[in-house]
């Protein structure tokens, strides 16, 4: 790690842009969904691969089924742990509101009250 005075001082301010952070955090919930979605189910059956209603068939058909399985299984996953992650964006969006808001109030008490807080 440098220290400051190698690269010239200090880093400039950090910028936070909040509402980005929320269309982000909305736009990975709505991914998730469509990932739900796509590897849902019709009747009660995985739409995924799924070979026909237990036919016999080619003996690829259990093959078949089990990678049917594992993409269903991983799929799920997928969308389960993007939402997750825009529900955390938002959620960081909303730390950082309400971090800057807490800070700027205690600036404007520090300003009209004295460092100190005395009113």
């Amino acid at each position: 790690m440098r220290h400051l005075d190698e690269v010239g001082g200090p880093p400039g301010p950090l910028v936070v842009d909040i509402g980005g952070l929320r269309r982000a955090g909305g736009r990975l919930g709505h991914v998730s969904q469509m990932i739900g979605t796509a590897h849902g189910s019709r009747n009660g059956r995985q739409t995924v691969l799924t070979p026909a209603d237990n036919q016999a068939g080619p003996a690829t058909s259990a093959a078949t089924r089990s990678a049917s399985s594992g993409w269903y299984s991983h799929l799920a996953s997928l969308a389960s742990r993007v939402a997750t992650a825009g529900t955390d964006m938002t959620a960081s969006a909303n730390h950082f509101a309400g971090s800057d808001q807490a800070s700027a109030d205690r600036f404007r008490h520090h300003l009209r009250y004295g460092r100190d807080g005395d009113e």
